[in-house]
C-alpha cells in the first residue's frame, strides 16, 4: 500500500468513503475523462467509492448501463445510491454485487418517516447492508438529489431512526448548505450529534471536508468521513 500521500487519508484507523456523483453519463466534478480510465485508477489503489447515480436521485432516467456493469465486475467492492426507495430496488443492487446501498429520499413518507420501509430494512438485511443518509439544509430535510425538501428537522429525525433501527446502524449526515456554499464543517454540531447517537448509531459525516486535517478532526469527533468534490477536484485526494 502506498505511504501517506495524496490519493489516501494520513490515518486508517476508521473507515471512510468516496461518493461519486454520476450524471448523464460522466462523472461530476472530472466531466472530460473517460470513465473506464477513471475508475481503474481507483480500482487499483482500492479507494472505498460510492456510486451514486444523480439522475435517479432525481427522478431524471439513470446512469445504469454503466454502474450495473461496475456493480457486476467488482462484486463487494462499490457502494451504490440513487433512487432506493424501496426492499425490492436494495435486493437488486446488493443481489447485482453491491457492497451496500446508501438510502436518502426513500426514508420519508408524506412529510414523516416511512416506518414500513425502515423496520423492512432493520428485519430483512445486516446493519453494515445500507446506510441511513440524513440530508439537511439549515436543519430541513431535502430528498431527491438535494432538489425537494421534507418538513422534518434533524434532531426529531434522528430520535425516531433510534426507535426504528437496531444499534450500529450506519447512519449519515449531509451537509447540503455546507456542501454548496464550500463552508467549513459544523463542528460543533457534530459534536453535539456524536455525544448523543456515537454509542447507538455508526456515524458517517459529508459536507466540504477539503484537507485531511479535516478528515482527522471529524474522525476524532467520532465519525467516518465521507469525501467529495474536494477530492476529485485536481489531483485525486485532498491537501
Amino acid at each position: 500500500m502506498k505511504q501517506v500521500g495524496y490519493i489516501y487519508p494520513k490515518n486508517f484507523n476508521k473507515e471512510w468513503r468516496l461518493n461519486i456523483d454520476i450524471k448523464d453519463g460522466v462523472v461530476v466534478g472530472r466531466e472530460t475523462e473517460e470513465l473506464e480510465s477513471f475508475f481503474l485508477n481507483l480500482e487499483q489503489e482500492r479507494i472505498p467509492v460510492c456510486l451514486v447515480d444523480i439522475n435517479a436521485s432525481q427522478g431524471e432516467g439513470s446512469n445504469n448501463p454503466f454502474i450495473h456493469k461496475k456493480l457486476q465486475e467488482r462484486k463487494g467492492q462499490y457502494w451504490y445510491a440513487g433512487g432506493v426507495v424501496d426492499i425490492e430496488s436494495v435486493e437488486k443492487y446488493m443481489t447485482m454485487g453491491a457492497r451496500g446501498v446508501i438510502i436518502s429520499s426513500g426514508i420519508y413518507k408524506n412529510d414523516r418517516l416511512n416506518s414500513v420501509f425502515l423496520k423492512e430494512l432493520r428485519d430483512n438485511f445486516g446493519i453494515n447492508d445500507y446506510i441511513i443518509s440524513v440530508d439537511f439544509e439549515e436543519n430541513r430535510m431535502v430528498t431527491k438529489g438535494f432538489s425537494e425538501s421534507v418538513n422534518m428537522e434533524m434532531e426529531l429525525v434522528l430520535e425516531e431512526l433510534y426507535t426504528l433501527l437496531s444499534q450500529g446502524t450506519n447512519i449519515q449526515l449531509i451537509d447540503v448548505k455546507v456542501s454548496k456554499m464550500r463552508l467549513q464543517p459544523n463542528l460543533s454540531m457534530l459534536q453535539i450529534v456524536a455525544d448523543r447517537y456515537s454509542d447507538i448509531f455508526k456515524l458517517w459525516y459529508g459536507g466540504n471536508i477539503c484537507s485531511w486535517d479535516q478528515f482527522l478532526v471529524v474522525q476524532g469527533i467520532g465519525f467516518s468521513p465521507t469525501l467529495g468534490r474536494a477530492y476529485l477536484e485536481g489531483d485525486l485526494g485532498l491537501m
